[in-house]
């Protein structure tokens, strides 16, 4: 008899500990979803502590540390840190932490982490978008908007690169940036019209 209730003791303490986990991981996602960020954090924070290898939650954590305080965003660079020392290999460590050096405006330490994020998937046009900014942002203008140009060709479809090289022109006081400005408006609402249709 015992033996049978502290079986019974452990399976409920497993249980609680499981529903828990969930209710944090699942709080924390919903609150960052509708971008309750405070309310992300305080959630993701918990389940990050039942779940330290979960790279999901690492990056809602700090992506929703920078955007709650931007000008104070060295704890996203330490979750990032974190999630970099449990996957090496996967480019959401570097692209965060670079995106948190960024809101610090510590643009040397951005650059590396973005080139490191690139080099592990080159294909993905997000990545190369943040690797042109930060680059423009570092000071390397020109190689940015080499970098920017070679992206479209590469990705003729993708709006956010031309919206980017709309920028750098418009920063270089050219008025023919207005037009990448344009067109690459309306290639993104384009593919969240077409992501809409697909999700239905």
């Amino acid at each position: 008899m015992k033996k049978l209730m502290t079986t019974l003791v452990a399976l409920i303490a497993t249980t609680m500990f499981v529903f828990a986990n969930t209710t944090d991981y699942e709080t924390g996602k919903k609150a960052y979803e509708n971008k309750d960020y405070a309310t992300a954090i305080t959630h993701l924070e918990k389940a990050l502590k039942q779940d330290s290898k979960n790279i999901e939650i690492y990056s809602m954590l700090g992506e929703s540390q920078i955007e709650v305080q931007p000008s104070q965003a060295k704890e996203a660079v330490d979750t990032f840190t974190q999630l970099i020392k449990v996957a090496p290999n996967n480019k959401e460590g570097y692209f965060g932490r670079a995106s948190a050096y960024a809101a610090l405006e510590k643009w040397s330490e951005a650059q590396t982490d973005i080139d490191k994020a690139y080099a592990i998937d080159p294909k993905d046009p997000e990545l190369g978008v943040a690797k042109a900014m930060i680059g423009f942002e570092a000071g390397d203008k020109e190689k940015a908007m080499e970098d920017i140009n070679k992206l479209i060709d590469e990705n003729p479809k993708y709006g956010p690169a031309y919206s980017t090289r709309g920028i750098f022109k418009l920063a270089g006081y050219k008025i023919s940036g207005i037009f990448d400005l344009m067109k690459g408006s309306k290639l993104t609402e384009k593919a969240e019209k077409e992501a809409e249709k697909e999700a239905k």
